[in-house]
């Protein structure tokens, strides 16, 4: 099988995909653990002895303790994939650039890319040092800067989906070749 410029770039395009996707899901599943941890009725030895640990805490302190971990976990998770996503961007936009020199994968690789660098660069800091300021805090009544996160958060999760349906869109783009002689658009 000869290896082409768009089965690399469709390559890349898959992990990008997977790695958003495995990304989002991991920082759902965080936090849906340690509420599956702190209540499951069916447990091992090792979650009873954590509950008993976790309960010797006062009340609300030891799923606080927990989501603070989980939080830290899905902010290093975030900031390693945005640059790792972006640095997939680049080099599809090389690809695309260089020996595809198709204008549709160019556009769209540079759109995924933008979305990458925005997320990298501004949101995932900005949610960062906002989440952390916020960690321990009540939230009744809801803290100043609550309203903000959730913008900022909502502003990461469109350009996510939005990365996502460009991508699926550029799959499409690359699984159609295209026809010998026509314009590369």
């Amino acid at each position: 099988m000869k290896i082409t410029a768009r089965v690399v770039a469709a390559t890349f395009l898959g992990a990008w995909l997977a790695g958003t996707i495995v990304v989002g899901w991991a920082a759902t599943v965080n936090f849906m653990t340690i509420d599956r941890l702190l209540t499951s009725g069916t447990s091992s030895r090792s979650q009873e002895i954590f509950r008993e640990t976790v309960g010797r805490l006062e009340p609300d302190e030891g799923r606080a303790l927990l989501r603070f971990v989980a939080s830290e976990v899905n902010r290093d998770l975030f900031l390693f994939w945005g640059w790792a996503a972006a640095a997939l961007g680049c080099i599809l936009l090389a690809c695309a650039y260089f020996p595809l020199k198709e204008k549709k994968l160019i556009y769209g690789f540079g759109a995924m890319l933008l979305c990458s660098v925005v997320m990298s660069l501004y949101l995932t800091p900005e949610m960062m040092s906002l989440g952390r300021s916020l960690d321990f805090i009540s939230r009744e009544p809801p803290p100043p800067g609550l309203a903000h996160f959730g913008r900022l958060h909502a502003a990461y999760s469109i350009l996510n989906l939005l990365q996502v349906m460009i991508g699926i869109w550029m799959g499409i783009v690359l699984a159609r070749p295209p026809q010998p002689g026509s314009p590369r658009d």
